[in-house]
């Protein structure tokens, strides 16, 4: 971690290359990552089980961040670490993207926040502390509750949920709208046919469609 100078996954970083008597196996990096990563409450991991799983690799280089060009800060979705807190205004803000590290985070509600699902921004991460500090921008439900759970995904993904502009909305055709003639006589018309949707009760976006005929006995 120290080889990392304070970098966000993400950031654009200068790196200055170890002498190559320090370089190490990926497998030993990887192990020392799952390391520093508390298990989630409840959930017990077997360690020897992971060491075991790891397969021995060559030497990869190694290097160090010796300068941060930009960084990839964004607002984060996750959770205050209850093992953090023991009372007061200040506790650990674990990012759901495991890449990212642990976020000192300070607030008069912090005791109500426990069991929430929280958006974060970083404001900063002085020298001298293990650990960046940010401040809570929103908060989203509670933690294992489908429709926060959801919101984090679509966050986390960057998948756009705010409602649509007015110009796409008026690409819509008006509400009256309704089948014409000239649109049946450009269509295959199969009114006729028994055809019934395969899309789940409630879809809005009904577009996958099947129909069976008996073909008197024949077969192919």
């Amino acid at each position: 971690r120290e080889m990392q100078n304070r970098a966000f996954h993400g950031d654009r970083v200068v790196i200055e290359l170890l002498p190559r008597e320090q370089w190490r196996p990926s497998s030993e990096r990887v192990l020392e990552a799952d390391a520093e990563q508390e298990e989630p409450e409840g959930v017990r991991v077997d360690s020897e089980a992971k060491v075991e799983d790891q397969r021995p690799m060559t030497l990869a280089p190694n290097g160090r961040v010796v300068a941060i060009t930009r960084r990839a800060w964004r607002p984060f979705c996750g959770a205050v670490l209850s093992s953090s807190y023991s009372g007061g205004e200040s506790a650990l803000f674990a990012p759901v993207d495991r890449t990212l590290p642990r976020i000192r985070i300070r607030s008069r509600r912090m005791k109500d926040l426990l069991g929430k699902r929280l958006v974060v921004a970083v404001d900063g991460w002085v020298r001298s502390s293990a650990n960046p500090h940010g401040h809570v921008v929103r908060e989203l439900g509670s933690t294992g509750d489908k429709e926060t759970e959801t919101q984090v995904l679509l966050m986390e993904n960057g998948i756009p949920t705010r409602m649509f502009s007015r110009a796409a909305m008026e690409c819509l055709p008006a509400e009256d709208w309704s089948v014409q003639r000239e649109h049946i006589s450009k269509r295959w018309d199969l009114r006729a046919k028994p055809v019934c949707s395969v899309d789940p009760p409630g879809c809005t976006d009904i577009d996958d469609a099947l129909h069976c005929i008996e073909l008197d006995g024949r077969s192919g």
